[in-house]
């Protein structure tokens, strides 16, 4: 038995564990021996690397000998999914903090887009990672190293389509901050499990820390129908979850997804690759509401994804404007230097399933305006969120975010 589509790495890797197929593809070899965090260092390394199409970045906010805070952008347009000789692809990327800045630093996939670059298709299966992250001691300074890609493909693996992500750069000195990147590149799986008869699945994801509760960030995700087959789309969700502490020098957290058509439920296959933060300025905060900007003043919204599943109406008809919107909001957070984090999606259409032309959700652009007393500040932040096909069939979106907050060890 062959699958039709080897997608990216944790894709590939929720088909391969649930088969002992051998792929065509030369990520196949990448089975024998290894576990699924194994595999998708081995599978992600044998991509081939391309170079982004666009690639933009800039500097947020910094405070010499305490920290540097970038977000960029990348996007890479590349001619299918799959072949017998190659899969995916991947991209390398670096920064360099000077010394002045950070002794330390982390990443944290702040969002994605797909989009299918010749019309609107089914969908197997999709995907965004950030892995291989590590640091390298250059000249004046810490280079943080990492690579990255990112999948949408029906069954065929055919279709030329385009991946961006978003992401944000955090460096510190170890001077002003109690804090480390503890664990990198930490891969969960939750398998496909024929008789579920919820459309929702959950991952329980678990990591070592040392010290206080600390911080789960999202590193990359991936989903595929259980079958091997190819569908429409009525709603597609992923929700990081809350972490607590689980135990001596243990943090936990539930994820939960969604991925479902018209039907009640199809078994689907759900990854998740994180990293985590410890020590004790690290802290990660949830806010109950966030404020939208409406341009005429800000109204207060949940902050939450529900991830419920909705029963498809064929009948309906919704047709209008499917294009990606943009969307702002602002939060108040008590802490003197804080991040936004994407820590969860929720996108759908509003009557019935259909073909996907684009999906996504991003943090786009962001700032930090701290207090001028020091107690704290607002986080301004706008997502993209799109979900559409070529007949413009009307969609929703939800999202929710985190806040990284970091304690200096003096103010």
């Amino acid at each position: 038995m062959r699958h039709a589509f080897l997608g990216f790495s944790v894709s590939a890797v929720l088909a391969g564990l649930a088969s002992a197929c051998t792929f065509s593809s030369p990520a196949g070899s990448c089975f024998a021996g290894n576990t699924s965090e194994g595999f998708i260092t081995c599978a992600l390394s044998m991509a081939p690397v391309v170079q982004p199409s666009s690639h933009t970045r800039t500097i947020v906010y910094e405070a010499p000998g305490r920290l540097r805070v970038e977000h960029g952008q990348a996007c890479v347009q590349v001619p299918q999914a799959a072949s017998n000789s190659q899969f995916a692809f991947r991209i390398q990327q670096s920064e360099t903090f000077p010394s002045e800045y950070a002794d330390s630093a982390t990443i944290i996939m702040n969002g994605w887009k797909l989009r299918y670059l010749n019309t609107d298709h089914h969908v197997q299966g999709f995907g965004s990672s950030i892995v291989n992250v590590r640091e390298a001691r250059v000249d004046g300074g810490l280079q943080l190293q990492w690579e990255a890609g990112g999948v949408i493909a029906d069954k065929n693996g055919d279709d030329p389509y385009e991946w961006c992500y978003s992401f944000t750069l955090v460096g510190w000195r170890r001077s002003g901050f109690d804090a480390v990147a503890f664990e990198r590149n930490l891969s969960y799986i939750k398998a496909a499990d024929p008789g579920n008869v919820s459309a929702v699945h959950a991952i329980d994801g678990s990591a070592r820390n040392v010290y206080g509760v600390g911080a789960v960030l999202p590193q990359g995700f991936a989903m595929m129908w259980g079958d091997q087959t190819d569908r429409h789309v009525l709603q597609a969700g992923f929700d990081l979850g809350q972490h607590y502490g689980s135990g001596t020098g243990q943090i936990s957290w539930t994820t939960r997804a969604l991925f479902k058509d018209n039907d009640v439920v199809n078994d689907f296959y759900i990854g998740q690759l994180v990293s985590t933060m410890s020590y004790s300025a690290p802290e990660q905060y949830h806010p109950a509401e966030v404020l939208l900007d409406t341009g005429d003043g800000y109204i207060p919204q949940q902050n939450r994804v529900n991830l419920t599943p909705l029963d498809g109406d064929s009948s309906c008809s919704a047709v209008g404007d499917s294009t990606p919107s943009l969307v702002s909001y602002r939060v108040d957070v008590p802490y003197v230097y804080a991040v936004p984090v994407l820590a969860g999606w929720e996108l759908g259409y509003v009557c019935t399933d259909h073909h996907v032309r684009q999906i996504g959700a991003a943090i786009v652009d962001w700032r930090f305006e701290p207090r001028a007393d020091g107690l704290g500040g607002s986080l301004y932040y706008t997502i993209e969120q799109a979900l559409g096909d070529d007949s413009d069939n009307i969609n929703y979106a939800r999202v929710s975010i985190d806040v990284l907050g970091l304690k200096p060890l003096a103010q």
